[in-house]
């Protein structure tokens, strides 16, 4: 009596088939002139695991920050794997977030991929934007989404059987809100100025923060220039956003005693992440000969 062991690999389509039947046979000599022995094929039948077609998608970040800013480019790296037992076609991959969707002719498609394997599915880009920066979590989550099919058939019924794709996301940090309003005013004369010199000014507001700032309102007195007749009243900057003015004033017999012309404006608004509201001053002096 000898016992021997073997194995063996359970394929793809034995999982399809839904079982594993393995047959034994063997032969055998007499030793002198003997009838050579009658030996019985050994059989056995094993069933298999039920089929499934399961898809797992990973997103992951190509190049990880520890928080990103307003219009960043934030790159993302999309892998699948066929993590079931049954071979996958027309996978169709989808980002909704970044554009990457049937609708625009920009999801991506792979045409078969079998159990085990891993692909790279490709790259995707995502801009961030200001309500992004405006979300009280500070936190943009994308999701990666797909669907396939197998074509084929479970083994004791007449139905295809179904594609689970389990979709990948990947977070990243977002900065606060930070409102900034600058003004910032130049002339085209300093000194030695005169009764009746026209000095021309330029001034300059910018909105150097990451958020939309409304009713602004920026304002230079010495100008004339204030409530309902500010530079600006009750306007809107974007991110980013300038607007510049160019103002005169003539110099009166009152600045040359007083020495010296002063000119100060101011710019203010308001937060539109609701946050704390942005203001600023400049102050532009010189002396009258």
């Amino acid at each position: 009596h000898k016992k021997i062991s073997v194995s063996f690999k359970v394929t793809e389509a034995d999982i399809l088939k839904g079982y594993v039947k393995n047959v034994s046979s063997a032969t055998a000599e007499q030793p002198d002139d003997a009838p050579d022995p009658e030996i019985k094929p050994g059989e056995v039948e094993t069933q298999t695991a039920e089929p499934k077609a399961h898809i797992t998608l990973t997103k992951r970040v190509q190049d990880p920050k520890a928080e990103y800013a307003l219009n960043a480019e934030v790159e993302f790296v999309i892998e699948a794997t066929n993590d079931g037992t049954v071979t996958v076609e027309d996978l169709v991959i989808e980002d909704e977030r970044t554009g990457n969707t049937v609708e625009n002719g920009k999801a991506f498609t792979i045409k078969k991929i079998e159990p085990g394997e891993s692909v790279t599915v490709g790259t995707v880009t995502y801009t961030v934007t200001e309500e992004d920066i405006k979300d009280p979590q500070s936190k943009m989550v994308n999701i990666v989404t797909g669907e396939g099919k197998t074509g084929v058939l479970y083994p004791d019924k007449n139905e295809e059987i179904p594609v689970i794709v389990e979709p990948g996301k990947a977070e990243i940090t977002i900065e606060k809100d930070r409102p900034s309003l600058s003004i910032i005013k130049t002339a085209d004369m300093t000194s030695d100025v005169k009764p009746g010199d026209v000095i021309t000014y330029t001034i300059t507001v910018t909105n150097n923060g990451n958020v939309t700032i409304n009713n602004v309102m920026a304002e230079d007195a010495l100008l004339g220039k204030t409530g309902t007749n500010a530079l600006i009243y009750q306007g809107t900057l974007a991110p980013g956003e300038s607007k510049t003015f160019t103002e005169t004033y003539t110099v009166t017999e009152k600045d040359i005693l007083a020495g010296k012309v002063v000119n100060t404006a101011t710019v203010k608004g308001e937060n539109s992440a609701g946050g704390d509201d942005p203001e600023d001053e400049t102050v532009f002096s010189f002396n009258c000969s």
